[in-house]
């Protein structure tokens, strides 16, 4: 019997000799898987898990920063959005004023003080109270402010304005209904104050104008002057008096020979009402009341008291002149 030849070993590349000891012939065409390199882990088999090595190498790629750090990076995130969204200087104080403006020509123009992302509301209103319709509001800048416009096309006396910029200087024209000209405001930002709210008492008559009623005293007895000054007409010949000081809003005053004159919807305690009952009330509850000239008025206005500093009075001298030229 002959013996087999050793050679056809070698063509088999690969495979040890052990291997046909043991009775098992690998296919010559299957590919061989090469050992893992040093340090590589073995994938784990289904259902067994990942090591502790594996698992603390994976949570460090995937979350590599530990609470500590997580929170440091969330406070300078919330620091940076209060930075962009902060002012550069300090923001300015709200307040809600009153008005008057006139429709005659060479008045100075009322200003209006607004602020970036803050909405203003404007409302008008005629010498009686009476609310006057806005007809349209015409800006200087359109690209600046943003006047928002009714789409029904309901009639409303009031608007409301936002700055569109951080800067803003110009100037508005709002157009009443009846009226023979628009009223000229100007509007400013970055100023100390800004306006929430403005009432503007327009000193004429609008279409919605209603009659003052004197519910103090007999109309024989109230003075011409009294009634035109309720109805918001004020004489040629009345002198309009500074306002120092009031703790009352929306309140005039004015001196007419040897009386003076105060409007407010305020009750008047001090200086004390002549007996006669000189007092003047329109239908929206403004009064007003002939006094003795003084430099203060003291008024009761909301349950609370307050008090009304003038001057502007004209000389002592002049007073008597004016009194006795009267006689």
């Amino acid at each position: 019997m002959r013996k087999l030849r050793t050679s056809i070993f070698p063509l088999i590349v690969g495979v040890s000799i052990n291997c046909f000891a043991q009775g098992s012939v690998p296919d010559a065409h299957s590919p061989q898987v090469p050992p893992l390199p040093a340090g590589i882990v073995p994938a784990p088999k289904p259902g067994e898990g990942l090591s502790p090595e594996a698992f603390a190498n994976l949570m460090n790629q995937q979350m590599p920063l530990n609470t500590v750090q997580v929170k440091e990076i969330n406070r300078q995130v919330e620091a940076l959005k209060r930075a962009r969204s902060s002012r550069p200087g300090p923001a300015p104080r709200p307040v809600s004023v009153t008005a008057r403006v006139t429709l005659a020509a060479g008045a100075n123009p009322h200003v209006l003080r607004l602020s970036p992302e803050t909405v203003t509301s404007v409302v008008f209103t005629d010498v009686t109270g009476a609310p006057w319709n806005v007809l349209k509001v015409v800006s200087g800048s359109q690209k600046a402010l943003d006047i928002p416009v009714d789409a029904t096309g309901a009639k409303s006396n009031m608007f409301t304005i936002a700055p569109l910029d951080d800067y803003v200087s110009t100037n508005i024209a709002v157009f009443l209904e009846g009226a023979p000209a628009p009223v000229m405001m100007a509007v400013e930002t970055n100023q100390r104050e800004v306006d929430f709210r403005v009432d503007v008492s327009v000193q004429a008559r609008g279409p919605g104008a209603v009659m003052p009623i004197i519910s103090r005293g007999l109309v024989d007895s109230v003075s011409a002057e009294l009634t035109s000054m309720v109805a918001g007409v004020t004489p040629a010949q009345a002198k309009p008096l500074k306002i120092e000081a009031s703790d009352v809003p929306d309140v005039q005053a004015w001196v007419l020979g040897q009386r003076m004159y105060v409007r407010s919807r305020a009750n008047v305690l001090a200086p004390p009402v002549p007996k006669d009952g000189k007092v003047a009330t329109g239908a929206d509850g403004t009064k007003v009341y002939e006094l003795p000239i003084a430099p203060e008025v003291l008024l009761m206005h909301g349950g609370n008291v307050g008090r009304l500093r003038l001057a502007g009075f004209p000389p002592r001298n002049v007073l008597l002149q004016t009194a006795i030229g009267a006689k």
